[in-house]
């Protein structure tokens, strides 16, 4: 178990834990049975049916399609691919994925018309059969390699007893475990001294959390040490990761409902990630028919514009500039270009309404939001959503992030090109800390009640004109 100390991590693994080689093993396994399935149920098919083999090619083709779209889907499912070595018997998660996948498979064909090159039937037996291979194919991997240490990636906060003690048990064998030994933690609040050190302490797991992608955070402070516990819960909160703390001696007897056991040590779920990998994975593929359809339809406009900036002002087109994403995981957001200045540093001057650096093209861009189209392209490479918290410039989240409690928690979400503080007039210039405070009660408010539905609701709303308030 790698461990940290007070010169930093102690880790074999320069930027993540252990990644099993069997991960390309299992993509690869699962997009063969998906092919080999469509391959099978069109030949089926069509010898029952016509008897004759069929169009080769196209089974081929769709089983391909599928299986991209289905590995898309399941990527969303933390840990995957390895987290399914943990799984004996495949469950909903599986069954939804594969519903997703194949009903992306057909309104893609719908879409392109290609769904009449291929008999209904086999398309038909084409969907059961899948996943029958698919579950098939995960209980044998989960039976045959689901001892092997390829588990999840756990962060393990507590007293170096407590952390040798889970250690030691044979199921922690399983799991990629990263520990944060907090030493004394029962006197790390007595002082103020301590309470800094603890502080300290948790930065260096937050950063460990977002450094090796944790899927989980597991608290075995004491439940006596009420004020370490919960200054752990208040820090991990702002991190992705789930969330758990060790049950107390004699918790054994309440409910099972309310414990969760695939830890070596008993322990409460006391905070899980904002969404399921359902919700993830459908709003993935949403992301990516939308976003692909939208680049396809709006091409013309995009290239028109682009045309338009370089002849009403020098400089590029397109404006590159860094944001934070999901995890706080750095990327370059695209924009058209509406001012004369180009900042990506550590001081940026927001935009105020008549702002002299907004070009007169720049105006109208920004009135109706067409400077943000370029962003379905980030949405299309999964640096963002459709709809999500706003992403704002690495040198306001860092500003801020110091001035408001939960900021951080922002990033527990795909940033969006919309979002639910957008479409409510929350947009445009943060004058006080206070505006800003109200836009980041929206976001978390989203996030706490995240949904495919709710989606669709900013999405529709976007096109409001309250989503056009403070438009400069």
């Amino acid at each position: 178990m790698t461990t940290v100390n007070d010169q930093g991590v102690l880790s074999p693994y320069p930027k993540r834990l252990r990644r099993a080689p069997a991960t390309a093993g299992v993509l690869a396994a699962e997009t063969l049975v998906i092919i080999l399935a469509s391959f099978l149920a069109g030949i089926a098919w069509h010898l029952a049916a016509y008897g004759r083999f069929g169009p080769l090619d196209l089974f081929l083709r769709d089983g391909a399609s599928v299986a991209i779209l289905f590995l898309l889907v399941s990527s969303r499912a933390p840990g995957y691919p390895l987290s399914i070595l943990r799984e004996e018997a495949p469950g909903p998660a599986l069954a939804a994925s594969w519903a997703v996948a194949f009903s992306a498979h057909l309104g893609i064909g719908f879409l392109a018309k290609s769904l009449d090159e291929v008999s209904r039937g086999s398309t038909l037996l084409f969907l059961p059969l899948g996943f029958v291979a698919l579950a098939w194919l995960r209980t044998v991997l989960a039976r045959t390699l689901g001892n092997q240490d390829f588990g999840g990636r756990v962060l393990v906060v507590g007293s170096p007893v407590q952390i040798a003690r889970f250690g030691a048990d044979d199921r922690a064998q399983r799991y990629s475990c990263v520990s944060l030994p907090l030493a004394d933690a029962d006197r790390c609040c007595a002082t103020p001294a301590g309470r800094l050190r603890l502080a300290e302490r948790i930065a260096s797991g937050i950063a460990m959390v977002r450094t090796f992608d944790c899927d989980r955070v597991l608290i075995l402070v004491p439940w006596e040490e009420r004020a370490v516990m919960d200054a752990c819960i208040e820090a991990f909160l702002d991190t992705p990761a789930t969330i758990h703390v060790a049950t107390p001696p004699g918790f054994e007897t309440f409910a099972r409902a309310a414990r969760y056991d695939a830890e070596p040590l008993p322990n409460l779920r006391v905070a899980g990630a904002p969404a399921g990998p359902v919700v993830h994975a459908t709003k993935r593929v949403i992301d990516i028919v939308l976003s692909g359809l939208a680049l396809f339809l709006l091409a013309p406009l995009l290239v028109a514009i682009g045309v338009a900036i370089r002849l009403d002002s020098p400089g590029p087109a397109l404006f590159a500039q860094t944001r934070h994403g999901f995890n706080q995981k750095s990327f370059r957001i695209l924009k058209f270009r509406t001012m004369t200045a180009l900042e990506d540093g550590p001081t940026i001057v927001q935009a105020t309404r008549d702002d002299p650096r907004v070009t007169r093209l720049g105006r109208f861009l920004r009135r109706y939001n067409l400077d943000e189209l370029p962003q379905l392209v980030n949405v299309l490479r999964g640096e963002m959503s459709l709809v999500g918290p706003r992403p704002h410039a690495v040198a306001h989240d860092l500003e801020y992030q110091r001035q408001i409690a939960r900021y951080a928690r922002r990033h527990n979400v795909k940033p969006g090109i919309t979002g639910w503080a957008q479409v409510h007039g929350l947009r445009g210039r943060t004058e006080t800390v206070a505006s800003m405070e109200r836009r980041v009660a929206f976001d978390l408010y989203y996030i706490e009640n995240h949904s495919i539905l709710l989606d669709l609701r900013i999405l529709l709303m976007t096109l409001s004109p309250r989503a056009f308030l403070n438009a400069y």
